[in-house]
């Protein structure tokens, strides 16, 4: 929309003579790269604007994620340059992931924004349930490597300490 008194005698688009719509409106319906052109030649001006119209909304490859649920942590390696993700846990705490090397790794229940550099989005929600990764199978198996240990050690001490 051009401001309010700004008078012009030729407008263009893309090269093309054009006539605005009421109100000095464009409507661009498509996607696409444009060169707008404005020209006042009362006082010898022109303006030009370019500007590419993007309408469609990022996607993100959730592969850990299977009917809104995920068993392990959910990465982004997919993100596109100038994408974000926006994530909600639990209706609580907030996070933004710029880095697609990033990972969510808490589990609860997150609702996902993937924005682009448009301002167009997309929105996923998931569960991350408890799962088992390395450190925990290997914090596992130390505990029981304890209890086996002091077990054993007791009965050790148990069978010198007879009398007789």
């Amino acid at each position: 929309r051009l401001p309010q008194g700004f008078e012009y005698t030729e407008v263009s688009l893309d090269g093309v003579k054009k006539s605005l719509s009421y109100n000095n409106y464009f409507d661009f319906l498509e996607e696409g790269h444009y060169k707008l052109q404005w020209e006042n030649s009362r006082i010898d001006q022109i303006f030009v604007t370019e500007f590419i119209l993007d309408m469609t909304a990022p996607t993100l490859k959730l592969s850990e994620v299977r009917n809104g649920a995920a068993a392990g942590k959910v990465s982004f390696s997919d993100m596109e340059e100038g994408e974000y993700v926006r994530w909600i846990r639990d209706s609580k705490e907030e996070g933004r992931i710029e880095d697609p090397s990033e990972v969510l790794s808490k589990t609860g229940s997150y609702v996902l924004r993937v924005y682009d550099q448009a301002g167009n989005y997309t929105e996923y929600a998931f569960e991350l349930e408890g799962y088992f990764d390395v450190n925990a199978v290997l914090a596992i198996l130390f505990v029981i490597a304890l209890i086996g240990g002091g077990f054993f050690y007791c009965r050790r001490l148990r069978n010198n300490m007879r009398v007789g």
